[in-house]
């Protein structure tokens, strides 16, 4: 079996909570939030380039999508978390925010994750 061509950052890219390092405040309250079902409609992840507000913002989306109905989401093991690890989500699109003269516009950012 040949393994599909990826790159480091998409090979080692955190896929639960755990892999998340440096983030331990932000995820202790974002899997709290899921544990007791208190989940916002809206996360606004802020900060320097590199400090993984993308990557905790796709673990979020996983852990939200999951079938599981124990308490360690994602799980690793359901259907959408397998599509999740394999990287075929389609239904996960970032957005950027661009600001031109006071008004907000979101679209979906031309880049991969």
């Amino acid at each position: 079996m040949t393994e599909s061509i990826r790159t480091l950052s998409q090979k080692y890219r955190p896929m639960f909570f755990e892999e998340l390092i440096g983030q331990n405040i932000v995820v202790q309250s974002l899997m709290n939030a899921i544990l007791r079902g208190r989940v916002a409609s809206i996360y606004l992840f802020q900060g320097p380039r590199g400090t993984g507000k993308t990557s905790t913002a796709r673990v979020l989306a996983a852990a939200l999508n999951c079938l599981a109905s124990n308490k360690t989401k994602p799980c690793g093991v359901c259907r959408e978390c397998s599509e999740f690890i394999l990287g075929n989500v389609l239904r996960q699109l970032p957005l950027a925010v661009l600001y031109f003269d006071g008004f907000t516009y979101m679209e979906p950012r031309k880049s991969g994750y």
